[in-house]
C-alpha cells in the first residue's frame, strides 16, 4: 500500500516535471516559443508571470493565445437519441474515461461541436478534469472544448491540464455549485515549450504514465491477493483447520 502511494506521488512528480522543463533536455535546435507566438501574431504580453522560472526557449502564454476556447451548449432533449443518429453527445465528466469519453446518447442537431483531437474540461462541478474527443462529438454545457493552434500540441496542453487539475477549485466562482467560466479559461497562462520539445516532453509523460499503469495493476493485484490471504487465514484459525490437532493418548 506504500508503494501504491509513492506510485501516486511519482505520477503528479514526472507532470510536474514536464512543465518546469525537467523532464526532458532542452535542445538549441529548436525553435524557441517566441518565434511559435510571433508566426501566428502573439507575443508574449503577460503582465503577472508566475514566479516559476522558465527554460530560456519557453514562453508565458494565455491559453486563448495558443487555441480555440469552445464553451458547450445543451441542445433540445428532443434531439437526444440512442440510435446513434447525429454526433455522440457528451453532457460532463459522468461520460469521461481514463483518456477518452464514452457515449451514452447522439444528438441529431447540435448546438456545439467539438472536433477530434480537441481537449475536453469539465466546466460544472466538478471543475477541472479532462478527457481527449476522440471524434467529431457535440458538447453540452458542463464541458468546454480547447481546439489547439498550430504551435502547440493538443496532448501537450492536455497533460498540462492534468497537471493542474487540482487548481481549478481556486479559479472557479459560483455558489451553487462551481464553475469554470470563458474568461477564466481565456486568460489561464500556460508554459509554452518549442513545438519539438512539445513533442518529446508528451512522449516521456505517456512512457511514465505507461510503466506506472502498469505497475499500479501489478500491486492492485498483490493487494488483493495478500487481502484474501489474510482472510482465508483467520477463517482457517477458527475453525479448527489452521493447525493440526492431535488427540491426547489416553493415560494407560
Amino acid at each position: 500500500k506504500r508503494a501504491q502511494a509513492a506510485l501516486k506521488h511519482y505520477r503528479g512528480s514526472v507532470l510536474k516535471a514536464a512543465f518546469e522543463g525537467r523532464l526532458v533536455p532542452q535542445d538549441p535546435n529548436d525553435e524557441p516559443a517566441n518565434v511559435l507566438l510571433r508566426m501566428i501574431g502573439k507575443k508574449p504580453k503577460i503582465e503577472d508571470n508566475p514566479e516559476e522560472e522558465l527554460p530560456k526557449s519557453w514562453e508565458w502564454a494565455t491559453l486563448n493565445d495558443i487555441s480555440t476556447i469552445i464553451l458547450g451548449q445543451s441542445p433540445p432533449s428532443s434531439t437526444y437519441n440512442f440510435e446513434r443518429v447525429g454526433l455522440p453527445f457528451f453532457q460532463g465528466k459522468a461520460e469521461f474515461g481514463k483518456i477518452y469519453p464514452t457515449a451514452d446518447r447522439w444528438c441529431s442537431k447540435p448546438k456545439k461541436i467539438a472536433d477530434k483531437d480537441d481537449v475536453l474540461i469539465s466546466v460544472r462541478a466538478p471543475v477541472g478534469p479532462t478527457n481527449l474527443a476522440s471524434e467529431k462529438c457535440c458538447i453540452g454545457r458542463g464541458l468546454a472544448a480547447i481546439r489547439a493552434k498550430k504551435i502547440i500540441l493538443s496532448k501537450y496542453i492536455f497533460y498540462y491540464f492534468r497537471s493542474i487539475e487540482n487548481d481549478w477549485g481556486r479559479k472557479s466562482t459560483g455558489t451553487t455549485f462551481k464553475a469554470i467560466t470563458g474568461n477564466i479559461l481565456k486568460n489561464s497562462i500556460i508554459p509554452l515549450a518549442p513545438i519539438e520539445e512539445q513533442s518529446r516532453i508528451v512522449n516521456k509523460i505517456e512512457t511514465n504514465l505507461s510503466l506506472i499503469d502498469k505497475l499500479t495493476i501489478t500491486l492492485d493485484t498483490e493487494v488483493e491477493r495478500s487481502s484474501s490471504l489474510r482472510n482465508s487465514i483467520l477463517k482457517s484459525a477458527f475453525s479448527g483447520n489452521l493447525i493440526s490437532y492431535d488427540p491426547p493418548i489416553d493415560n494407560l
